[in-house]
């Protein structure tokens, strides 16, 4: 009915492969470098394994409900689970 909302709320990501890579500068990447070459796209300024793998799981709802104009009751749960190696 109209006084009665539910939503299921999920997401997932998996990341195999991640980590910190910093910033690119301007020249190399948009612009050619001087030498008119640029970059490789694997290119990392970090750590040569400075890499993580992450995988996120987030599963909850929304609830409410309108018994008149003066009382709702709403509630909402999330649960999630992390792990990074």
């Amino acid at each position: 009915d109209d006084k009665t909302n539910f939503t299921f709320l999920s997401y997932f990501q998996n990341e195999p492969e991640t980590g910190y890579y910093g910033w690119l500068p301007k020249e190399g990447t948009v612009e050619p470098l001087p030498n008119g070459k640029r970059l490789p796209t694997d290119f990392n300024e970090g750590a040569k394994n400075n890499t993580y793998s992450r995988n996120e799981k987030m599963v909850g709802y929304s609830f409410d409900h309108e018994f008149n104009d003066t009382f709702t009751v709403r509630q909402n749960l999330r649960f999630a689970e992390n792990k990074t190696s």
